[in-house]
């Protein structure tokens, strides 16, 4: 049996600014340069719902659009100062995306061609004892390979 293996030609690091988010893209810069692959950054605003009552026995904050726009503003500028950091600014694509990050992150993956994923084991949450929930959703869902990276 032979099988031909490809290699990457785009690589998504999905980083969400935690502590592992520098490791995870110099895995995803360390990948690229191997495989003479293009490098994507990407990170993702969950979006906030919005209640105009108070829902239970607290109130959910809520946003108005031109607030929501400033927050999309500043973590654009954030993500450029962290892929600038690293020395990526030239050599990296960044977006910022918004909505549950295992669908985004996904979805943009499969919208830009990418065919691996670099992110890591645990972000901001930890949800599952094993697996971050992020981390676990866009494995289930991914059309490429996602590599994971640990914290340790």
């Amino acid at each position: 049996m032979s099988a031909k293996c490809s290699k990457y030609r785009h690589i998504v690091a999905a980083v969400d600014f935690s502590e592992i988010a520098a490791k995870v893209v110099c895995r995803a810069l360390d990948l690229a340069d191997l495989y003479k692959a293009r490098l994507s950054v990407v990170t993702v605003l969950e979006d906030m719902p919005i209640y105009p009552e108070p829902y239970g026995d607290f109130s959910m904050p809520s946003i108005d659009a031109e607030q929501w726009k400033g927050l999309v503003s500043a973590t654009e500028l954030r993500l450029d100062k962290f892929v600038a950091e690293i020395g990526l600014s030239d050599l990296t694509q960044t977006e910022v995306l918004s909505g549950s990050p295992k669908y985004e992150i996904t979805s943009w993956a499969e919208e830009h061609d990418a065919d691996l994923i670099v992110m890591g084991s645990h972000g901001h949450r930890r949800m599952f004892a094993m697996l971050g929930s992020t981390t676990d959703g866009v494995i289930h869902r991914a059309g490429c390979d996602v590599l994971m990276v640990r914290d340790k």
